[in-house]
């Protein structure tokens, strides 16, 4: 289950070991786990006086995509003098993991401060009382403090398929009219067996956006982009997979009509 506020998935069951409790609140066995790992971090800044770190860990859920750039009508490569195939966009966005967490923060102030037996009016009097002086004491507040760690693609396997049901298509009703009509090429590997013709990764691995262009498709029917992959994870999140599976374009064939 997850909780939705600010645009983010905050994470109601332990993201670490997808244990579900009846509230918010994170056990204290994992409290001691994102301690640790905030330490193996170098910069965790100290609790102090404050009595708990409150932890709180939110990230958004990855954002996948496909689907035809052009032409509007694309139409088998066998039947196009053109050979225009088809143009196809794909891509996956993964987002950073918020950790938040209270600290102690301290920092020095000065105040004035009586030092003696004087009684005079103090710091701020035109003529001040010698038994009184500015002096250094160390503020101390709870404060709330927000790491941010980007999960990276580790993993990613594109490809387009024909639909099952445009298989049986062509091999039963189509194959009655025409005889001899097959599937020439149900399965389309793209990355990373195909080169990309436009895009790619972005510099730290968090988004992937390509093109692929004139993809000369054989067959008619309806095509399947279906993605596969995994995040790196973070110090304080499993690895994310990254699953798409959904029909982005029709192939149409010339007949005595247009037919998909």
């Amino acid at each position: 289950a997850f909780l939705y506020a600010s645009g983010l998935f905050v994470f109601a069951c332990d993201p670490i070991t997808g244990k579900c409790g009846n509230d918010r609140a994170i056990p204290p066995a994992l409290s001691n786990a994102y301690e640790a790992a905030c330490q193996a971090q170098g910069n965790c800044l100290p609790l102090g006086n404050c009595p708990n770190r409150n932890w709180n860990i939110s990230q958004q859920n990855p954002i996948l995509s496909a689907g035809k750039l052009a032409p509007a009508n694309p139409v088998v490569v066998g039947q196009d003098p053109a050979k225009r195939g088809v143009d196809l966009q794909v891509g996956v966005t993964t987002f950073p993991v918020f950790v938040t967490y209270t600290y102690e923060h301290a920092e020095t102030v000065k105040t004035c401060q009586w030092v003696g037996g004087g009684k005079g009016g103090g710091c701020g009097a035109t003529n001040p009382d010698p038994d009184w002086g500015m002096r250094d004491s160390t503020k101390r507040e709870c404060r709330r403090h927000t790491d941010v760690f980007p999960d990276r693609i580790a993993a990613l396997s594109i490809r387009a398929d024909l639909t099952d049901a445009s298989a049986v298509w062509i091999a039963s009703d189509l194959a009655s009219k025409y005889p001899g009509a097959h599937v020439y090429q149900a399965s389309w590997p793209l990355f990373p067996a195909r080169p990309i013709s436009v895009g790619g990764f972005n510099a730290d691995r968090t988004s992937f956006d390509a093109n692929y262009l004139r993809l000369p498709l054989l067959d008619p029917g309806d095509y399947l982009v279906i993605i596969a992959g995994k995040t790196f994870g973070t110090p304080f999140t499993k690895p994310r997979d990254l699953t798409y599976r959904n029909v982005a374009f029709a192939v149409s064939a010339i007949f005595d009509a247009l037919t998909k």
